[in-house]
């Protein structure tokens, strides 16, 4: 990008908008450090590993139910993640701990 703030400025000024926001800037496996400062200047996305650290990756969505959030809405969350050009902006939320997922595991 051609702008003079770094990467975690950036996601800091994006996550203004939103958690999504934030860490859209980076490709790969990326975390949100929702911060602690009542202003949200320290929340921001970190990029823990780059689009390439798996080789293949395979996603299955399940939905068991629905809990509070409209179908019409959860599948548009779903079309945006899988439309994404590279499809590397993924949060993972399978309960495994960093170290497996990273791991490769």
């Amino acid at each position: 990008m051609n702008v003079s703030e770094d990467e975690s400025q950036l996601s800091a000024i994006a996550r203004q908008g939103s958690g999504s926001a934030c860490r859209s800037l980076f490709g790969g496996y990326v975390k949100w450090i929702t911060g602690k400062e009542d202003d949200g200047s320290d929340s921001l996305a970190v990029q823990l590993v780059d689009e390439k650290h798996w080789e293949d990756l395979f996603i299955i969505i399940v939905l068991e139910r629905c809990r509070g959030i409209e179908l019409q809405s959860f599948w548009a969350y779903v079309h945006a993640i899988f439309s994404h050009d590279t499809q590397a902006n993924l949060e993972m939320s399978f309960g495994c701990s960093q170290t497996m997922t990273l791991g490769r595991d």
